[in-house]
Formats: C-alpha cells, structure tokens, sequence
C-alpha cells in the first residue's frame, strides 16, 4: 500500500460539509465530441433555459439593492444566450424560431418578444447617438416604457449645464461606454469587440459603419442590470447590449447610485462583447468571473461586486471554484480568484488567459494553466495558494478588509496545549475538485509547537496543503507544507503568546476532467478527481 500509515475512518471523526460526491470518470485531457443525440439534447436545453430566464416572472430590486421579497438576485442572461446563439441551428420548426425571438434586438419589435422589444411606437421614436466606437439607442415615444428620462440639462461632454438635444441618459450611457472601451481595449490591450452594420444605419445616428450598438430598455423592470447577446453561431461573433434605461432606485435600491450602477454594467457587459470576440462559446464561469473582476479594475471605487462575495470561495470553500451552480451566483464570486491571480501577476494575467482560450481545444481551466505557466506557475500551486489567502484576506489582498466578513469559520477547530495534547486522525468527507477545507487550531500555553501528520490522497490527483498561521498582532503568514507521494509531517510555531490560530487549509486542486459529458464544470466535463479525503492528525509539542 502506498501510504505508510493506515488510518481507519470507521475510528477516526470526519470533517464533514455534507458534499453529495460526482461518480468520477476516466480522465482525458483531450476535448471529446459529443454524439449528435446529446448534442441535439443540449440545444432543448439551451432553448429552455433561456425560456426560463426571460419568462415574465421577475420582481424588482427592493430600497436595500437586493431583489425583492421572494426573489433572489437574477443572474446576467448574457451567458445563456451566448448558449443558446451556438444551438439554434441544431434547433427546428417552433423551437428555432423561439430561439431567434429571444435572440432578437430590442428594434426587431414584435420578433422580439421575450427579450424586451420595443413597441412599433417605440421603433418609429427611435434615436441613436454615436462616438467614435459605439452606438447608443433609445426611443423617446409618449408613454414608452422604455424611454430614458427626459432630462437635458448637461452638453454632451457632461460637463456643462447646456442641454444638447439628447436625454442625459443616453449621454452618460455613451461616455461611460467609450470610457471603458478606452479602459478595457485602449489601456488593458483586449481585441475590440467585433462591430457590425446592423443597427447604426438610423437617419440620425451620424456615424460611419459599422459600430458596436448599445440599447436601452427597462429591463430594470424584470430584474437586470444589462445583458449582451452575440449574434453568429461561432466562436468569434460580433453581438449587441442592452442595458436599463434609468437605473432608477425603484428598482435597483440605494446601495449604489444610478450613475454608479451604469458604470459597473458597462464595464461588465462590455467586457462579454469582448469576449465574443475571443471565445463567445467559452465556460460560463470563465466569462462572469472574469466580467466580474472587470468591474473592480475599470471602476475601483464602485465595489459593487462584493455583494458576490457571499456566493464565493471566501464562503462556499468546498464549492468547486469553476461549477455554475442553478442560481448562476457562485460564477460571479468566482471573480475574486482573478483578483488573486492579478495582484500577484498583474492583471495581464487574464488577457493571456483569454487568448489562450480561443479555438474549440482549450477550455476555460486549461486556458488559466497555459497563462501561469507563462509565469512559471501552475494551477494547482495558484489555487492552493488562494485557498489559504482566503483565509486571511486582510494580509493577502489589497482590499482585504472588505472581504474578511465574508470568511467562514474552519469547519472543525481544536485546542491544544493544555489538558489536551493530540487530536484524532481526522477524515476529511469526500472533496470536489478545485476546493479547500480547514481546521483551525489554536494554543492554550505560552511555549512551544505544532507538529501536523497529513495523509492524502494520490500525487496524480494534485493535493495540496497549507498553513495560515494567524498571529495576535492581525497578521498572518502562509506556511508552504511539502507532501511527498501525497504525504507530510510539518511543524509550525505554537504559542499563545504570538499565535492566535493555525489554520491547516487541505486543498484539491485537481482540474482533470473527461469534457462534453453536458455537466455544469468546466467544458462540460466530468471531473476525474472529485473524491479526495485526507487524513490528518495534529500535535503539541514542545
């Protein structure tokens, strides 16, 4: 046997989250075609989940930001229709034509309607208004509800009280548009969005084809933020955005204002066209976190991505960092791993990642092992090192003081060094891919150390371990823990004179998967790795 100690889980106590375990499957590294049966499944499925994200059943954000009573956050649709864009050619009859309504703009009108069409008033009141990359539209037709409000009190640089004929709205809409255009494309080296000619060809748009086009509609109403929409079946596809017409508190709450909530949506929407134009079919996970994380680096002081934070590693440790859970959240919390990675590498990190995930061969996961491995790193010693950040993000993170509270307590804590000396052999349940799990430690004499025993599971399946050693003063450093064919024994000092909590963060950091296997990970692959269990025992030494 390979291990050199055999543990018995029927005497040992568990460190249970109570996971329901994947069956695993043989690994392969390599994407798999699907069979037209299930591809054909697949594209009922997309259809029906876009039918569910648009039926006429949301309820508007209450005063407190959050969605109103009975309804929880809606997820951005923009990566539902991204996949529901690559099956509508697999549909047919009643089915495709469904499909394409929900695809359609909001200026095809009545072949819109699940997607917040315009009225044929609304299409007849229609505007557009242009800058040098984009185009903004709106309607201003009596009684519309999607007309932006009326007030024109600024020119169109917004910085001077001389109306210039247009809404204010669809002013600031547009600026802060090319602002992120000139952020996210200019200073941060994306590829531009593609542009097309569909919709700029309005007897006042003034503009020269093609340009990126930008629609405003109450979609505040139905509970988003904004969504874009590619608009080929392949992976390289030019689309449109929509975004609320107002972001007016009604619907949206106080937590930011409605100038602050067009920021981030322009900064996080925007950055899906973007990725259109890189790999529109691409991981869900993989495009809301990293839009997510867009938000934080084009608009610093907004921070409105920590309401994510609650669906995120910081408090699901044992949720797998690249599942798209029902609620669609955990793929937005995901956001903070991309922080991680950027503030130890610069946020170039991520544009790598995005070009290297173009093309049908490489998927989200591998995509973020090619970048590190750029900067001679991988994936598993990243996330293994993320996982113990995450315990203390006050000393790991540039903002980490606004991501302790969401910090969950270890799963099991101890104390030793008193009447106490040695735990048990404990065993971890079963671990998911890509998650962690901590006990927590702590001293109750002034001298002496921690001697910790870890037995894990197979080289071949990426363990890891770490310890956060949390000191009284605030602080806390990470001890690297060495395993060798899965194993270890590290000492750590352990006094309660200076130390106030060790932390042994046990992390799998497998991403091996069998791909096309229509799961909610990664390609949607089986992942091979989902039963990891560690054995551990912890000691006071002198």
């Amino acid at each position: 046997m390979r291990r050199s100690r055999l543990i018995s889980a029927a005497t040992a106590a568990a460190l249970s989250f109570g996971v329901t375990v994947a069956a695993t499957a043989t690994t392969a590294q390599a994407a798999t075609p699907a069979t037209a049966a299930s591809t054909d499944q697949s594209a009922v499925d997309a259809l029906h989940a876009a039918e569910a994200l648009f039926a006429p059943t949301a309820t508007p954000f209450d005063s407190s930001g959050s969605a109103g009573a009975g309804s929880a956050l809606k997820p951005d649709p923009t990566t539902t229709l991204a996949a529901l864009a690559h099956v509508v050619g697999q549909l047919s009859g009643a089915d495709r034509r469904t499909a394409r309504a929900i695809l359609a703009r909001p200026t095809d009108g009545s072949s819109d309607p699940y997607h917040f069409g315009w009225s044929k008033s609304e299409i007849k009141a229609g505007h557009a208004t242009c800058g040098p990359d984009l185009c903004v539209h709106w309607t201003d037709a009596v009684g519309g509800a999607d007309d932006p409000r009326a007030a024109d009190v600024r020119d169109a640089d917004l910085t001077r009280g001389a109306g210039n004929g247009i809404p204010d709205q669809v002013d600031y809409t547009l600026h802060e548009m090319e602002h992120v255009w000139a952020t996210e494309v200019t200073s941060y080296g994306y590829n531009a969005p593609k542009a097309d000619n569909k919709g700029e060809n309005l007897p006042d748009s003034n503009t020269d084809l093609p340009k990126i086009d930008i629609y405003l509609a109450d979609v505040g109403a139905a509970g988003y933020y904004g969504f874009c929409a590619p608009e080929q079946n392949r992976r390289q596809s030019f689309g449109f955005c929509v975004l609320d017409n107002d972001y007016a508190p009604r619907e949206f709450g106080h937590a930011n204002t409605p100038l602050d909530n067009l920021r981030v949506t322009a900064a996080h929407e925007f950055f899906h066209d973007v990725q259109f134009n890189y790999d529109s079919a691409e991981d869900a996970w993989f495009m809301e976190a990293t839009a997510a994380w867009m938000e934080d680096e084009v608009y610093p002081t907004v921070n409105d991505n920590l309401q994510y934070l609650k669906d995120s590693p910081f408090h699901y440790s044992y949720q797998s960092l690249d599942l798209r859970d029902r609620g669609y959240l955990s793929t937005y919390g995901s956001w903070v791993f991309f922080r991680f990675l950027s503030e130890r590498y610069g946020r170039a990190i991520v544009r790598t990642a995005w070009q290297d995930a173009v093309g049908p061969d490489v998927y989200s996961l591998r995509a973020v092992e090619l970048a590190l491995k750029t900067r001679h790193t991988d994936l598993a010693t990243q996330f293994a090192d993320f996982s113990a950040a995450n315990r203390a993000p006050k000393s790991f993170y540039l903002d980490g003081g606004l991501y302790a509270r969401y910090v969950r307590r270890p799963v099991l804590t101890e104390r030793l060094g008193g009447a106490k000396q040695t735990t048990k052999w404990l065993v971890t349940s079963r671990m998911k891919h890509l998650t962690s799990m901590t006990l927590g430690l702590v001293p109750v004499k002034a001298r002496g150390h921690l001697e910790i025993e870890i037995v894990g599971p197979a080289a071949a399946t990426r363990p890891a371990a770490r310890l956060v050693i949390h000191k009284k003063n605030g602080s806390a450093v990470v001890q690297r823990v060495r395993l060798v064919r899965g194993e270890a024994t590290v000492r750590a000092v352990f006094g309660h004179a200076s130390i106030a909590r060790v932390d042994v963060v046990l992390v799998n950091a497998s991403d091996r998967t069998t791909c096309h296997r229509g799961t909610r990970w990664s390609c949607g692959g089986v992942p091979t790795d989902d039963s990891s269990v560690f054995h551990l025992r912890a000691t006071k030494v002198a």
